[in-house]
């Protein structure tokens, strides 16, 4: 072969040998590409499914959760329900402390009314001295002069009786029936109120003033133990009624009725003394008429029925000679008042009588007189 030849055969098998290298290198590299490619699927396949896992992991205990509040969730409800119940119950409870409370005083004040007839008993048995005599005599000089708002004769025109029908210890539910009848009657009374609403209303002060009534302070808590320790302890209470009322109603009462009476036995054995000697000039001198009764319906003490109220009160019309003022009471555990006031009124009003509210002086009904 000559040069050129061999030259050419060279180039020839250069080539040969660079393209086997140069393919030989391709498929190793296509070949790697591909593992690669298989790992990478594998682990994306393997990376995806711990995702899914994950979250079906989660939504279980999402699940859980949801399934633990809703049980939560019932619980706090049965806790509510209970704690209502529990609420209720106390209101309950308040309910019959009060008129338990109630019927402890009755049985006191009947305690104090039985000794009071004793003594009276007793005291017609003994013939008065002269020395009494004069005294009395005196002493009813000295009351005629001492009432600063004139007398019934000076306040009320006509000759026609009047009935005053007095409520004590209110409101309560059986307030609102009270006044119930007495707007379905067209008649006007009068509300000695203490400071404890249980009525339910809670605007019974204003409705009071509001159908014509006059309202009365029979102090705020009404407490026979705690206002008559001392006189600072009665104006106090007093006075603090006078300010509720005045918030309630945008009027100041100048009416009042003691617990008790004007000459109340406990007041005196709870002060140790006969503080109504101090306690009615104080407050007078704070602007106020005080008023007792001359006739007891009796519903104070004891478990009366209707119709022996409506006889106490019939009782009494024919025993007291001019006008009347009636004690009632209308707190909680007196629902047979409630029942024999329309009988009382219809009783009262075939005998002529005309009713009327309380005010300063328009009647004299004191158990005890203001001394001189």
């Amino acid at each position: 072969m000559n040069r050129v030849s061999l030259n050419s055969l060279s180039v020839i098998l250069f080539i040969v040998v660079f393209v086997s290298f140069i393919g030989g290198s391709a498929s190793a590299f296509l070949r790697l590409q591909g593992i690669d490619g298989v790992i990478y699927a594998k682990e994306k396949g393997g990376s995806e499914t711990s995702r899914t896992q994950e979250l079906e992991e989660l939504v279980e205990v999402l699940g859980v959760l949801e399934s633990r509040i809703g049980e939560f969730e019932e619980q706090m409800g049965n806790i509510a329900m209970q704690v209502e119940k529990f609420e209720e119950r106390i209101g309950e409870l308040e309910a019959e402390l009060e008129v338990w409370q109630e019927k402890c005083n009755d049985l006191e004040l009947e305690k104090i009314s039985l000794e009071e007839k004793i003594d009276e008993l007793l005291s017609q048995r003994r013939p008065a001295s002269d020395e009494e005599q004069t005294a009395g005599s005196n002493q009813g000089n000295q009351n005629s002069q001492s009432n600063p708002w004139g007398t019934a004769e000076d306040k009320l025109g006509g000759s026609m009786p009047v009935a005053y029908l007095t409520f004590d210890d209110g409101p309560s539910k059986n307030t609102i029936e009270v006044l119930d009848i007495l707007k379905e009657e067209n008649i006007q009374a009068t509300f000695f109120v203490t400071g404890n609403n249980l009525s339910g209303e809670a605007g019974i002060y204003s409705r009071i003033v509001n159908e014509g009534h006059s309202l009365g302070n029979h102090t705020y808590t009404h407490d026979f133990t705690t206002i008559y320790r001392s006189v600072d302890n009665f104006m106090g209470d007093l006075l603090l009624l006078e300010d509720f009322l005045q918030d309630e109603t945008g009027m100041t009462t100048n009416i009042m009725r003691f617990p008790g009476g004007g000459s109340s036995k406990l007041a005196r054995k709870v002060a140790g003394y006969d503080i109504m000697d101090e306690l009615i000039p104080e407050i007078i001198k704070n602007g106020y008429d005080y008023f007792d009764w001359n006739i007891d319906s009796g519903d104070g003490t004891g478990n009366l029925t209707a119709v022996e109220i409506l006889e106490n009160v019939k009782k009494g019309s024919e025993r007291v000679t001019g006008d009347l003022v009636i004690l009632f009471h209308d707190s909680c555990s007196k629902g047979t008042t409630v029942e024999a006031l329309p009988l009382v009124i219809a009783e009262l009003r075939e005998k002529g009588y005309v009713f009327a509210p309380l005010n300063p002086g328009t009647v004299e009904a004191k158990h005890r007189k203001p001394s001189a």
